[in-house]
């Protein structure tokens, strides 16, 4: 059987290190700090007055450009 190397896990953060925020959307964020957020969707459904966007894990639907439901 081959030889399989394994990383070590990763070190526990510093006491002294600030906690991670969550990344956060609310309705009326605009579609741009969403993709600065999430990344590029997966999918995207245009319609005339709505936006669906598809991530991995969530449906961002925008009215008029902004945030109107994540799913």
């Amino acid at each position: 059987m081959p030889f399989v190397s394994i990383a070590p896990p990763p070190p526990p953060p510093s006491p002294d290190a600030a906690p991670v925020e969550p990344v956060t959307v609310k309705a009326g964020d605009k579609k741009e700090k969403v993709i600065a957020a999430f990344g590029q969707p997966k999918k995207v459904v245009s319609l005339p007055t709505q936006e669906i966007d598809y991530n991995d894990d969530m449906k961002v639907i925008y009215v008029n450009g902004k945030v109107s439901s994540v799913q």
